[in-house]
């Protein structure tokens, strides 16, 4: 039960960092486009989109650890289980 509990939740957190994954590249691809700072995309100009890029990127720090001690948490769970 717990082990099928930590693999769903690994499941979402995967979901997460793929979304944000893809987020990143969006942001990272729209960033290219601007040739001066004076150029707006979608009404947001190109600090908006570098601070929405870099908060991304500390989302995705924060998926990644989660990922990271469910996995640990997992692989602790099944060692004790098959001991």
């Amino acid at each position: 039960e717990m082990l099928r509990s930590l693999v769903g939740s690994e499941m979402c957190i995967e979901t997460g960092i793929k979304a944000l994954n893809e987020y990143i590249a969006d942001k990272k691809d729209d960033l290219a486009s601007f040739d001066n700072e004076s150029v707006t995309i979608a009404n947001k100009t190109k600090a908006q989109y570098e601070a929405e890029l870099a908060n991304a990127q500390e989302a995705l720090k924060g998926y990644q650890a989660a990922f990271d001690a469910l996995n640990k948490a997992k692989d602790e769970l099944i060692a004790a289980i098959t001991k």
